[in-house]
Formats: C-alpha cells, sequence, structure tokens
C-alpha cells in the first residue's frame, strides 16, 4: 500500500511541475478523422511562472532538419525569421490557452509568434492540417497568427514539451518549454524585442 501511495504522490508532483503536454503521449491511429475540440478546461495545473530560458544553439541545427510549409505547400525556412515561433499541438490544453493568452495579449507582445502547428497523426494531409488548425482556432475564438505546418512531426529533442516556443537571438535560440503565466510571457516577449 505504501508503494502505491508513494507511487501515486511522485506522480502527482511531477505532473504538477510539468504544464506541457510530451507528445510521445499523444496516438492517433488515423488522420481520416481528425478530432478537434476547445481543451482549454482539461489538464488544469499550476503555470510556471519562472523565466527558465533554454540557450543553445543545438536548436538551430534541429530546426534546419524540420519540414515546414504554409498552408500552400511552399517550403518554410524557420532559422532566419525574426519572429518567435511556437510550436503548437491541436491536442495540447496547454498549447491551447497559451494561444488563447497570445490572443488576449497582442496589444503588448512586440512581435506575435508564427504559429507551427504540429503533431498531426502519419498521413495527414495538407488540407486536412489546416482544416484541423482553422476549426481550432475558430473554436478557440483566436484568429491573425501567421501559420505554418508540420506534417512530418518534431523531434523531441526540439520540442519535447508542448508549448514550445523560440525566440532567435542571434546564433541561439532561447526556448521556454510548457505553459507559462501572462507575465512570463510577456517578459519573454518584452525581453526579445
Amino acid at each position: 500500500m505504501f508503494n502505491i501511495l508513494s507511487i501515486a504522490l511522485t506522480s502527482l508532483t511531477i505532473t504538477s511541475f510539468l504544464a506541457g503536454c510530451n507528445q510521445d503521449n499523444f496516438v492517433q491511429k488515423s488522420s481520416n478523422l481528425i478530432q478537434v475540440s476547445n481543451l482549454t478546461q482539461e489538464e488544469v495545473v499550476p503555470l510556471d511562472n519562472k523565466m527558465d530560458w533554454k540557450d543553445e544553439s543545438k536548436y538551430m541545427l534541429e530546426l534546419k532538419k524540420v519540414s515546414i510549409v504554409n498552408s500552400q505547400g511552399v517550403s518554410v525556412s524557420v532559422t532566419n525569421l525574426s519572429e518567435p515561433l511556437f510550436f503548437s499541438a491541436y491536442w495540447c490544453p496547454h498549447c491551447q490557452r497559451t494561444l488563447v493568452s497570445f490572443d488576449k495579449n497582442k496589444s503588448i507582445i512586440h512581435d506575435e509568434p508564427i504559429v507551427i502547428s504540429t503533431g498531426f497523426p502519419p498521413g495527414t494531409t495538407l488540407k486536412q492540417a489546416v482544416e484541423a488548425t482553422n476549426r481550432e482556432f475558430h473554436d478557440l475564438g483566436v484568429s491573425g497568427f501567421k501559420t505554418y505546418y508540420c506534417l512530418s512531426g518534431i523531434s523531441s529533442s526540439l520540442v519535447p514539451i508542448f508549448p514550445t516556443i523560440m525566440f532567435h537571438n542571434h546564433d541561439t535560440i532561447h526556448v521556454l518549454v510548457g505553459e507559462h503565466t501572462s507575465s512570463v510571457w510577456n517578459k519573454a516577449f518584452k525581453d526579445q524585442g
């Protein structure tokens, strides 16, 4: 009994510090019908209130390996963009709440992030991804974000937890992982602006 209680408390403690979705936890076997819904009331945990940047040049190398396209299927290089990159999965409630927070705070965000919509099941077409992302944005009441798509999946070394946001800073990339408080996001955008 003690072992079960200990394991349960350890899991609860780890979960309470992790305000994000691990991409390994999501498995959708078919891309025939992508289920999109407003999940902002799911998995509500205390938000990270620390400015805990990861600042590494390895992210630049990882970004070069990722295939990202616009809604017309044209390949887009994101390694030299000045705008922040927001990696978001349609099935992640933390991503959805962060999108809503960004939308509400557009007036104080210096550079709006480019949304990289990803986390789709294997075999998802660009048309399906665009439709799913548009449905998600509509359901959340957010709009106006420049959006690109990654259909091939993203390595967990680049995006260990959803949401992940990256700010370019010369030869390195500043990275914030997981759902943060509005004050942390606002400071991040201000510091990078």
